[in-house]
């Protein structure tokens, strides 16, 4: 996955879709990355270093965060 601002192309695999809040606070203020092939082979990773994948913490018991939780 490449941000279209460095490149990125506009071809469905590298396309994601984000409310305003998290593109703008979340991706832009490097709370939370992505990277991957859309639109199931995303990888999400908060700031924190903990990963999401389908919507699920990789390691639960690492964390006290609720997955969905907002950021």
């Amino acid at each position: 996955m490449k941000h279209r601002a460095h490149g990125g192309s506009d071809d469905p695999s590298n396309l994601v879709g984000l409310c305003a809040v998290h593109h703008l606070r979340a991706i832009h203020e490097g709370l939370l990355r992505v990277t991957g092939v859309a639109p199931d082979r995303l990888r999400w990773v908060l700031a924190d270093g903990e990963v999401f994948r389908g919507g699920a913490l990789q390691n639960p018991q690492a964390s006290s965060r609720t997955p969905g939780a907002a950021i």
